[in-house]
Formats: C-alpha cells, structure tokens, sequence
C-alpha cells in the first residue's frame, strides 16, 4: 500500500513540477524568449549581486535561488523508494537528465531560458536531499539494530 501512495505522490509531483516548469508563466517567465545561459553561476552571481544592491526583490529572489534549490528535492526521495536507488552517480545521472530535458523544452517552447545555473541549483538540491535521505536509513537502520 505504501508503494502504491508513493507512485500516486510521484505522479502528482512530476504533474505540478511539468505544469510549473512549463505551463505556468507566474514566476516571471514570458513567452517568446529563446535565451540561453552555459555559463555556470553566472545567473547566480547576477541574481545575488542584484538582491544585494536592491534592485531584485525578495521574492524574487528566493523563487530563483530557493525554489530551483529544492524543485527537484522530492526526485531524490521517490528514487530510493519507488526504484530503491543507493548510487549517488544514478542519482545525478537520472536527474541531471530530467532537468536537461525540462531546461531544453524550456527552450524550444520559447517560455524560459536554458539556464545552467538552474541545473546547478536542481541538481545540488537533490544530492543534499539524497544524502540527507541516506543517513536518516543509516541511522534508522543503526537504532534498530540497537
């Protein structure tokens, strides 16, 4: 039964995660823009730097930074449960994908930029999430044994 919820939990994650990567234009985003950043932490840097000077504001802020922190955290949780992941390399294999393939229909729909910086942000938030995920079983596993 649990597996059962955590599929149906997967499957509504992926629908909100597709429908605010793709469908939803309220974080800024505005069609038509065919734009790409390869230059990683250079939208980190800028985005930063202008929150400090003034010129971004908060929320803005911390939908770029933050948000794209942890959109993908949930990703490292349904991989160990649902395809019992352990592999660290897996993990940033398979998410590093599904990021590359969203940043690029981002692109090609012409609704966000393809933006390097957010698969650095993505992918640093699923591996802290994976790690924090593994040594909670560690140490769930270790009082067990107790």
């Amino acid at each position: 039964m649990k597996k059962i919820i955590n599929i149906v939990l997967f499957i509504m994650y992926i629908s909100f995660l597709l429908y605010l990567t793709l469908f939803k234009n309220f974080l800024g985003r505005k069609e038509g823009i065919y734009a790409m950043n390869l230059i990683p932490f250079k939208n980190i840097y800028e985005i930063t730097l202008n929150f400090i000077k003034g010129s971004l504001s908060l929320g803005f802020f911390i939908r770029n930074i933050f948000g794209n922190l942890l959109a993908f955290t949930p990703i490292a949780y349904f991989f160990i449960t649902l395809l019992n992941l352990k592999d660290i390399k897996k993990l940033i294999f398979l998410t590093s994908g599904m990021i590359i393939i969203i940043e690029a229909l981002q692109y090609i729909l012409g609704i966000g930029v393809y933006d390097v910086d957010d698969l650095i942000l993505n992918l640093t938030g699923t591996i802290l999430a994976f790690l924090f995920l593994k040594n909670k079983i560690k140490l769930n596993q270790n009082q067990e044994n107790f």
